[in-house]
């Protein structure tokens, strides 16, 4: 026996669509896909009526991280580029985001950074923040633009390469040297 009208919609973020199929047996199987990750409700009604403990409390996590959607702070900066001094510490985020844009809430993905440019390549240090977060921190020790690529696994995260305008440092007095020219000097009148 089926035929009864249940109604169900989940509530949250942004709200989904719930499909709900007759078994006709008396049981009711519903589908739903939720694109957003967050905390939701579960609402099913019979005629306007909750059933049982309606609403029901569904939490969705993001999905597996795909790099096509990553970003990372250089993105959020468009059409300008990084720009760090010689000799001096540069950083920017990785942020780990799913097929739908969620960012994720946990870390664990293999990231690479490659810095290339006037001193060959540098080494970049990738700290993973275990928030879907990462870190990337290096060091360029020539003036001149250099290319960021970041990439998971072997594929590039949105924008990149990326553009790196590395400043030459402030002259340091005590790593200068002076040259002269010797000359005579004249005994004067």
């Amino acid at each position: 026996h089926g035929g009864d009208k249940f109604v169900a919609e989940m509530r949250g973020p942004v709200p989904e669509r719930v499909h709900l199929i007759d078994m006709d047996d008396g049981t009711y199987a519903g589908t739903y896909m939720c694109r957003w990750s967050g905390d939701f409700a579960l609402y099913v009604t019979l005629d306007g009526t909750p059933v049982g403990q309606s609403p029901y409390m569904v939490g969705v996590k993001p999905g597996a991280t795909l790099a096509q959607n990553c970003e990372c702070t250089l993105v959020k900066m468009p059409m300008s580029r990084l720009v760090c001094m010689a000799g001096g510490q540069c950083s920017f985020v990785i942020f780990a985001k799913d097929r739908y844009g969620n960012q994720r809430e946990e870390g664990g993905d293999e990231f690479t950074v490659k810095c290339r440019g006037p001193s060959a390549q540098v080494g970049a240090v990738l700290t993973d923040n275990k928030d879907g977060t990462y870190l990337a921190e290096f060091m360029c020790t020539k003036d001149g633009d250099y290319f960021i690529d970041v990439k998971l696994e072997r594929i590039d995260i949105i924008q990149s390469p990326f553009v790196l305008t590395v400043a030459p440092a402030k002259t340091e007095p005590s790593c200068c040297t002076c040259f002269g020219v010797e000359t005579e000097a004249g005994d004067g009148p």
